[in-house]
């Protein structure tokens, strides 16, 4: 924002304004928080900072240099901040459902009947069986979710058919 307006100065302020208001409207949607901070915030920015650089770097060409040093600074940062909780290594599907304790379910699921897996998110895809199409699975975050005919696994274990019209 302060490249808009150091640039454009009184366009820059009206679209420093609708990059906050839009921003503002996006915090209201659902799933906000994935829209917002993993496509729109840095998208946002890229195609900001990429139209307006050549000439920032131009009028101000310092200020471009720490700008150019501050950003890939803070990008060094989130890669060492994040390396603790992400290892980027190839991981075969069995190895991580049995990571996950999900392969221990196999035994107890039956082909050809549908299965909703209330509250085990992220883990229902790796209950679908060893090739990935044994069984069928529906995740759901409570119950009422679930479709009709459609067997309740928790955490706790398999439980009964889903009737129609029961809470």
């Amino acid at each position: 924002m302060i490249m808009l307006i150091a640039y454009r100065r009184k366009r820059g302020i009206v679209a420093s304004l609708a990059f906050v208001g839009t921003l503002c409207f996006v915090g209201l949607l659902p799933q906000s928080n994935e829209l917002r901070y993993y496509m729109f915030i840095p998208l946002t920015w890229a195609a900001a900072i990429g139209m307006l650089f050549p000439n920032f770097r131009d009028k101000f060409p310092r200020t471009a240099l720490l700008f150019l040093v501050v950003v890939v600074g803070l990008f060094f940062h989130m890669v060492v901040e994040n390396s603790t909780y992400y290892q980027i290594a190839k991981v075969d599907y069995k190895d991580a459902a049995q990571a996950w304790n999900a392969s221990h379910w196999w035994t107890e699921l039956q082909r050809g009947q549908t299965y909703c897996a209330v509250g085990m998110m992220p883990i229902g895809i790796l209950l679908t069986g060893p090739t990935m199409s044994e069984f069928s699975i529906v995740d759901r975050s409570s119950e009422a979710l679930c479709p009709d005919g459609s067997t309740v696994v928790t955490d706790a274990g398999i439980h009964s058919r889903r009737v129609a019209g029961q809470p």
